[in-house]
């Protein structure tokens, strides 16, 4: 094996609440601090992997975009043994936003192996 990607996407682009029919939208890479709305994702990694850009910014409220598109967020040039990725997810409601109890975002995480 010759590395690898850990690819990242969502359902919904975004939370989504079916009870106020209302959604957080998934931002480009933003601080969230700065908006009035949005949703994303800050990497965390160790061992071997490496965070691909828009996620390697680990603090404060910078996030990168989760939305319906496959985007790697984790990569390895060789072989990999014992490394760890884990990713957190932020989200900032605008002050108009319905309030409920059901906000969610339906992520798929894949791994794949470069031959």
């Amino acid at each position: 094996m010759n590395g690898g990607n850990v690819y990242v996407y969502g359902a919904n682009g975004g939370l989504y609440s079916t009870v106020a029919n209302y959604k957080i939208n998934a931002v480009t890479t933003a601080n969230l601090g700065g908006l009035g709305e949005g949703f994303g994702a800050q990497g965390r990694t160790g061992g071997t992997l490496t965070l691909v850009s828009p996620y390697d910014v680990t603090s404060g409220d910078a996030v990168g975009i989760v939305d319906s598109t496959v985007r790697s967020i984790f990569s390895t040039a060789g072989p990999i043994s014992g490394g760890t990725g884990s990713f957190l997810l932020k989200s900032k409601p605008a002050s108009t936003a319905p309030s409920a109890n059901d906000y969610a975002e339906t992520l798929t995480v894949v791994a794949s192996g470069s031959f």
